[in-house]
């Protein structure tokens, strides 16, 4: 990506121009202006969306554990073994911070602290499922590798990484 905030603008409109019925294009508008932090331009290009009645549907990311489909969306608590999900998602930060491993919050698109967005990263849907996971299953299968994560959407840039360190 170019990072041309005058490039997207133009190249946003012309698409829009092609096909007005598509979101997904402002979606990405939305998302350069995120990752220049102009925020006022992310709020107006968003409430565009909300007219047009367009929703974001949440990424998600699933793990079969004993024949069972569990669907984990980011940031969501709601899971009844939530209190041993966070448990194993704060031991898993500390490894991969323990390896060396920080996160890129760059990768966040919000308009919050910094504090705030790596809450967010340590809740997203591949962790929690990830996390799931390693309570749900004994020693000997995540020892070796065997848990299988089922993604909806594109994993953040960052996970692949820290992953590895768990």
């Amino acid at each position: 990506m170019h990072r041309s905030l005058d490039m997207a603008g133009y190249a946003t409109e012309r698409m829009k121009e092609l096909a007005s019925d598509r979101t997904g294009i402002q979606v990405l508008l939305s998302n350069i202006y995120a990752s220049a932090g102009k925020w006022t331009d992310v709020a107006k290009v968003r409430l565009q969306l909300k007219e047009k009645g367009a929703r974001k549907v949440p990424g998600s990311s699933s793990i079969e554990v004993n024949g069972q489909i569990h669907e984990f969306t980011s940031g969501d608590e709601s899971h009844p073994e939530m209190m041993h999900i966070a448990a194993m998602l704060d031991e898993m930060h500390c490894r991969v911070e323990a390896a060396g491993h920080a996160p890129d919050l760059s990768n966040v698109l919000l308009n919050v602290d910094e504090e705030e967005k790596e809450y967010v990263l340590s809740r997203h849907s591949e962790k929690l499922a990830i996390a799931f996971g390693l309570i749900s299953t004994d020693q000997g299968a995540h020892r070796s590798g065997l848990l299988r994560i089922f993604e909806s959407v594109l994993t953040a840039i960052h996970l692949p990484n820290g992953v590895k360190n768990v």
